[in-house]
């Protein structure tokens, strides 16, 4: 066996040790959907069942949210809220990862000074991404 030696070294300092003077952060919290200048929660329902539609996800048959709920679609189960345009409001992506028996999808919404709203909502997935619409839970894991 060999033996190895390690030199390992330190830089400590030579006067009195010191704390940096304390601050107050003022940054804005990481979704502010209507400007209220407090943070916000965006969480989706993937496994809700709508009706006699299991796991379809929470909010699929909302008004102005392109797409039917269908079962085992899992819409919300992944959202991110982001002011992606960086217009002041927060907009939200919400996918729904078995869209298509597995292909996957991810919604859209624009931000406005109210919060979310769905005029101008768009589903994309694979496909109109010029990828090949196989399995593949397109949106399963969205990062911000």
């Amino acid at each position: 066996m060999r033996k190895r030696t390690i030199l390992l070294a330190t830089a400590l300092p030579t006067g009195p040790l010191t704390s940096p003077p304390a601050t107050t952060a003022t940054a804005a919290p990481a979704a502010d959907f209507e400007g209220s200048g407090r943070g916000d929660l965006a969480t989706g329902v993937g496994f809700e069942d709508i009706g006699t539609t299991e796991d379809a996800g929470a909010a699929r048959n909302t008004t102005g949210v392109p797409g039917t709920s269908e079962a085992t679609d899992h819409f919300g189960s992944e959202t991110l809220p982001a002011d992606g345009t960086r217009d002041g409001h927060t907009e939200s992506t919400i996918t729904a990862s078995f869209e298509d028996e597995g292909i996957g999808a991810a919604t859209a919404l624009s931000g406005s000074a109210t919060g979310p709203v769905t005029d101008g909502a768009r589903t994309f997935g694979p496909g109109s991404l010029g990828r090949p619409r196989s399995y593949g839970a397109f949106g399963a894991d969205l990062i911000g």
